[in-house]
């Protein structure tokens, strides 16, 4: 694999979306070559739905499970990516996909 990704999904009962997301979603990083895992986060409690602390703690807890990760990719359950050339690499500086 050419990098190791993290891809972050903060998820809230949406689960038809989730298992197309996933499903759409793993036939384009195993074409990209990459050894990446997928994180879905949810929220614990039945409170107003805050994705920015879901997708901070769940980046947390990557670095501490797994500290030789290459780089993190946030992604929202209900967006697809329909190019392959839109590449979930690792380059030097951050950049918005």
């Amino acid at each position: 694999a050419r990098h190791k990704v993290a891809l972050i999904v903060p998820y809230r009962n949406r689960w038809r979306i989730l298992e197309q997301f996933l499903f759409h979603t793993h036939k384009i990083l195993q074409r990209q070559q990459l050894d990446y895992r997928v994180y879905v986060c949810e929220q614990a409690f039945n409170k107003t739905f805050n994705k920015g602390i879901v997708m901070n703690g769940c980046f947390k807890e990557i670095l501490r499970a797994q500290p030789d990760i290459d780089c993190v990719i946030m992604h929202d359950v209900d967006l697809l990516l329909i190019d392959d050339r839109n590449m979930y690499s690792c380059p030097k500086y951050p950049r918005h996909l």
